[in-house]
């Protein structure tokens, strides 16, 4: 297999994609800012960079290399489900996909919150909160979050979702 996708390496999955190459992963690291992906391949020469925009399923299918992954790491929140099927479906391991938290507005799920039906074309979900304060969470903690849910196959909430009034 050639690799673990790292799809938001240019922004919030940058951390991962080089802690997963420090490890001996080859990375296949997609991202929107060709300039980032070659700083993370300067720090880690296992990073392959793949320099598009996931929004575009055309040029997403056409800049991807085919697959199968081993794992894939997903922050594309502005994707079309037709693109992240794409990249689901090109990755024979677990496929972590990290959730903004307007998946889990209470005027769209209820007030009793309930990970497993939150809509995803991951295998492992993780649902992006906010810390106190309140803030939203770095590339650092939310690059933990999925390498942790990555190793465990365990859904998480990262930070809190509620009371909603208090989102940042």
């Amino acid at each position: 297999m050639p690799g673990t996708l790292v799809v938001g390496a240019s922004g919030a999955l940058g951390p991962a994609a080089v802690e997963l190459a420090r490890t001996g992963r080859t990375v296949i690291a997609v991202g929107r800012s060709a300039q980032r992906l070659a700083d993370l391949a300067c720090v880690q020469p296992r990073i392959r960079q793949v320099p598009t925009d996931y929004t575009d399923l055309q040029r997403l299918a056409d800049d991807l290399p085919p697959g199968p992954y081993e794992a894939a790491l997903l922050h594309c929140p502005h994707a079309p489900l037709s693109a992240r099927e794409l990249l689901a479906e090109r990755t024979h391991g677990p496929v972590v996909e990290l959730l903004t938290s307007a998946a889990a507005d209470p005027g769209l799920v209820g007030a009793d919150l309930n990970l497993a039906d939150l809509p995803t074309v991951g295998t492992v979900r993780v649902l992006l909160g906010w810390a106190d304060g309140p803030r939203w969470h770095t590339p650092n903690e939310l690059s933990q979050a999925a390498l942790a849910a990555l190793a465990d196959g365990q859904d998480r909430i990262l930070g809190r979702v509620r009371p909603w009034d208090e989102r940042p």
